[in-house]
């Protein structure tokens, strides 16, 4: 979806049950990839594009992120408006046996106030931005990993100091975001 082949993975995961039988199809992801990606198109001297060029790329980069991320909106509808069609998510829940993995689940929501954790994990961002920090380190500081590197940096006596140790995911969002 718009890094080397733009429509490589719906290709693929077209093809997933064209037999007529039941299909799976894995996305396998790693946060780190996303970043090395988007280090690699800004700093590669080698990739002879404008800046334009490259914010088109890393803007895809994002869309790939935010579609291994969703777990709401209808895999079929996400994809096929990436390439500008429109499709309705009560087609892919009309044939139960091919519904995508999002139309399946069915979610029991509710409401919590993240304001707090929120905060700490942006005011730690904030703190460590200076430092060049890696996003598993942040995840560290904030799941209470008191390792040598965090001790020596005086980083273990922190407020911040396991306040977010089952949030990774959302850790991971705040750190993207304020960095971009």
């Amino acid at each position: 979806m718009g890094i080397d082949k733009n429509n490589g993975y719906y290709q693929e995961s077209g093809r997933a049950g064209r037999d007529g039988e039941i299909a799976n199809c894995h996305l396998c992801y790693c946060y780190e990839d996303f970043i090395k990606m988007k280090r690699l198109i800004l700093y590669d001297d080698e990739l002879k594009c404008s800046m334009q060029t490259k914010q088109v790329r890393i803007n895809n980069i994002n869309r790939v992120y935010d579609y291994c991320l969703n777990n709401v909106i209808c895999r079929r509808t996400q994809l096929l408006e990436y390439f500008g069609e429109l499709f309705s998510s009560s087609e892919c829940k009309r044939i139960m046996s091919t519904e995508c993995d999002n139309c399946r689940q069915v979610y029991k929501t509710s409401s919590i106030d993240c304001t707090r954790i929120s905060i700490e994990i942006l005011t730690l961002v904030s703190d460590l931005n200076q430092t060049n920090s890696t996003l598993s380190y942040i995840i560290d500081i904030l799941r209470r990993i008191n390792n040598k590197t965090i001790r020596d940096a005086g980083h273990h006596r922190l407020h911040a100091f396991n306040s977010c140790h089952q949030l990774t995911r959302l850790v991971n969002y705040y750190v993207d975001v304020n960095r971009k």
